[in-house]
């Protein structure tokens, strides 16, 4: 689990045991009990406000749960795309990979179920992350790449080298 859900569910943890009906009411109860009305005031004051300040804390939880929620979620328009995307290129290069048309074809009849709207969607319900899984992944292969690119001499730079020489 992602370290800002961790806390996120540790606060609400935390408010909810420390906010508690029980110990709002045993709290009033207590300074009730003490038949000063100042100080009766004053508690419930306290109390309110810091009621009010749990539940500001509480939607802004909520609200930080929902953002993480949505961020894992591709729309159904997302979805179509890569479908709309993928198969074809699946397909060209199936196809440029030497094999005949019947295994291109065969392996397109295989790839095709899985990569359907239907099938991308019922993973996603399931609560499987493409970003996480597919996406953060793929960024690292292409920042390797590039780091590499970085390390490398250009043709220019080698050229330059054996003339220094």
């Amino acid at each position: 689990m992602d370290a800002a859900l961790i806390a996120l569910f540790a606060r609400l943890a935390e408010i909810s045991a420390t906010q508690t009906a029980t110990a709002i009411v045993d709290r009033i109860a207590a300074v009730k009990a003490r038949n000063k009305d100042a100080e009766t005031i004053q508690v419930l004051s306290e109390t309110v406000n810091l009621l009010i300040s749990d539940r500001e804390e509480l939607i802004g939880i909520a609200r930080a749960l929902k953002e993480q929620l949505v961020s894992q979620q591709i729309s159904d328009a997302d979805i179509d795309h890569v479908v709309n995307t993928v198969l074809p290129v699946l397909e060209t290069v199936s196809s440029q990979g030497g094999g005949s048309k019947q295994e291109t074809a065969a392996f397109m009849d295989t790839v095709r179920p899985i990569l359907s709207h239907d099938t991308l969607k019922v993973l996603q319900i399931l609560g499987f992350n493409y970003r996480k899984a597919i996406g953060e992944p793929l960024t690292e292969v292409v920042h390797s790449y590039v780091a590499s690119l970085e390390n490398k001499p250009s043709k220019t730079q080698a050229k330059r080298n054996s003339r220094q020489r």
